[in-house]
């Protein structure tokens, strides 16, 4: 078993932040004041027998203006999204999986076949700084399967989001 773990704390001071142009063709980056985020990472990987590698990581990320004034809205009110979240950082990710090696004799020109699967996961995520349009927490499943070739050559197959699922 192995296991790392990281805590972290980030104030960033004129921080600028992507956003949308009003007609909602492309984007422009704007100063967004002081950010602040903060949160840990954990990751555990384990072999319990020869063949098998498992694997789990998981993040928390708290990410919000500590100041930023948005300017005036059209009836001349003052904006502030202080307190909102940043824009385009999950508050979780996620990732857990394993992988399965098959063995083949040595006269074969395949050397081993490993399947894997693996689930991952993120959200919620703000898309705007005024909060109003977010994703929830989604995952996806996703498969490979590699085949270990003589003369170090590897072929892959890759299935992403297996189930088909829908988000943003």
């Amino acid at each position: 078993m192995q296991a790392d773990a990281a805590f972290f704390y980030i104030d960033t001071h004129d921080q600028q932040i992507s956003r949308f142009t009003s007609a909602g063709l492309g984007r422009v980056m704007i100063n967004a004041g002081r950010g602040e985020s903060y949160g840990f990472e954990l990751s555990l990987r384990s072999a319990p027998l020869r063949d098998i590698a498992l694997h789990l990581n998981y993040g928390y990320t708290h990410a919000t203006f500590r100041n930023y004034d948005g300017g005036f809205d059209k009836e001349q009110h003052p904006i502030d999204y202080s307190g909102n979240h940043i824009p385009y950082i999950p508050s979780h990710t996620l990732n857990i999986g394993g992988c399965y090696t098959i063995q083949v004799s040595s006269s074969s020109w395949i050397n081993s076949v490993a399947l894997r699967a693996d689930y991952t996961g993120a959200g919620d995520i703000y898309w705007t700084e005024q909060n109003n349009a977010r994703q929830d927490f989604y995952g996806l499943v996703n498969a490979n399967i590699s085949c270990h070739l003589q003369q170090n050559i590897q072929v892959d197959c890759w299935c992403r989001n297996l189930f088909n699922h829908n988000y943003d």
